[in-house]
């Protein structure tokens, strides 16, 4: 089934919303910060990898814009994962050493890169091995120039979208009981997602198992 596009998501808010006074853009903007919320949920739609080649000397390396948390970060070429550290982890090291890194942490931009650090820093000797990570992404922000894009959730979501977006606009509008009521809307859409999520589980399981 093919992604919901935007302005369905955007007619549904305003059905519920019904007010005059807002903009296309200013209900789109609350959409996407609606949809931002998702990716702190770590849902699977949301769920990227990518990889980098380590140089020799470089112990910082740039990841993608969209990267909103790294699920796991492993070599290749060797086969074996790195550990996660805090920056606070991360300063108490020796960064003269150089060898196979064996632990990464996530801090810093280079623009609107998430700069990514590695220990030890990569020599000669490793130059060109591969580091693959998979990661959580923001969901791509929609624009009111653009309604026919897709969204990147798919369709058991558009429920929960359309509450949190209700919620985050009653709340901006100072109406607060329609903000509780959008509010109880969105877990309740929430929960209905885990019930399916689990549903789908349980049947691939007894599909795989042979079960009936």
């Amino acid at each position: 089934m093919a992604n919901t596009t935007l302005d369905t998501i955007l007619n549904a808010v305003k059905f519920r919303v019904v007010r005059d006074d807002i903009t296309d853009a200013e209900y789109v903007q609350r959409i996407n910060w609606a949809m931002k919320d998702f990716c702190r949920l770590e849902i699977p739609e949301l769920e990227k990898s990518g990889s980098f080649a380590l140089s020799d000397s470089t112990t910082t390396y740039s990841l993608p814009s969209s990267l909103y948390t790294i699920i796991s970060m492993r070599n290749a070429s060797q086969d074996y994962a790195l550990k996660p550290v805090t920056f606070e982890e991360w300063s108490e090291y020796d960064h003269n050493e150089e060898g196979e890194p064996e632990i990464y942490s996530r801090f810093g931009y280079s623009g609107d890169y998430p700069q990514v650090h590695l220990f030890p820093t990569p020599d000669s000797d490793i130059a060109g091995e591969t580091i693959v990570y998979r990661y959580y992404a923001i969901p791509t922000e929609g624009s009111a120039s653009s309604l026919s894009t897709s969204i990147d959730l798919t369709p058991i979501y558009d429920e929960a979208i359309v509450a949190r977006s209700c919620y985050k606009i009653f709340r901006d509008t100072n109406e607060p009981e329609r903000a509780s009521i959008a509010n109880n809307d969105w877990k309740e859409a929430m929960a209905a997602v885990a019930a399916r999520r689990a549903g789908e589980f349980r049947y691939t399981t007894r599909v795989v198992q042979g079960g009936s």
